[in-house]
């Protein structure tokens, strides 16, 4: 989980240890400090959510541009004064609005604008951080999605764990080990062959 702030402080959080940190403390029994995995000082409040897409998080602190964060560490590995507000990104690109409602296309490993285009007209950008799709609507009721024409199919950037088809501890019926049944033939003719006890005995 990442939780940013207005004092422009970023956190991450592993989840698991997050809920056993509430329910200890909830009890009195714990006085550590939260489990963060990292903390990035964007040096600007941070009033919009971060966004994750794959395995970066992008943020837009106030009046600084757009920064992207290794996921995983928490570092920073660019950021860029021209754009404002993240829109979808894919493996090469990533999209941003300016100040002035343009669209730019940035580059995803360096955060240089490779071009722009004005979209002025669309003022409303969904930020996108479930596929690669951008996403505009006009005053007018105009809905636009484009991408890039590498990508036809929409890449889902923030997938959710796949959920197992079966529980982990559960053994398939083909993987069950098969029954020995000359054992338990054996067993009984053992048993058939037993000499009853002498007061079972019938009378001749």
């Amino acid at each position: 989980m990442y939780v940013a702030a207005e004092s422009g402080s970023v956190y991450s959080f592993h989840l698991p240890n997050l809920a056993d940190y509430a329910r200890l403390t909830s009890a009195g029994r714990d006085e550590r400090e939260p489990p963060i995995t990292w903390r990035f000082g964007a040096n600007a409040p941070v009033r919009v959510a971060p966004m994750v897409a794959g395995d970066d998080i992008f943020l837009t602190p106030d009046h600084g541009g757009l920064i992207r964060l290794n996921r995983v560490t928490g570092d920073q590995i660019w950021q860029s004064p021209t754009a404002d507000r993240y829109l979808a990104a894919n493996p090469k690109f990533v999209y941003a609005a300016d100040r002035m409602g343009r669209l730019l296309v940035l580059d995803r490993v360096r955060g240089t604008v490779l071009s722009t285009l004005d979209l002025s007209a669309f003022v409303l950008g969904t930020t996108n951080d479930h596929t690669d799709r951008v996403v505009l609507a006009a005053n007018d009721g105009t809905v636009i999605a484009m991408h890039d024409r590498a990508y036809p199919v929409p890449l889902n950037v923030h997938a959710p764990p796949p959920i197992p088809t079966r529980p982990p501890d559960v053994v398939p019926a083909e993987a069950k080990p098969a029954e020995d049944k000359s054992t338990d033939e054996g067993k009984k003719t053992t048993e058939d062959n037993k000499t009853p006890p002498a007061g079972d005995k019938k009378d001749q």
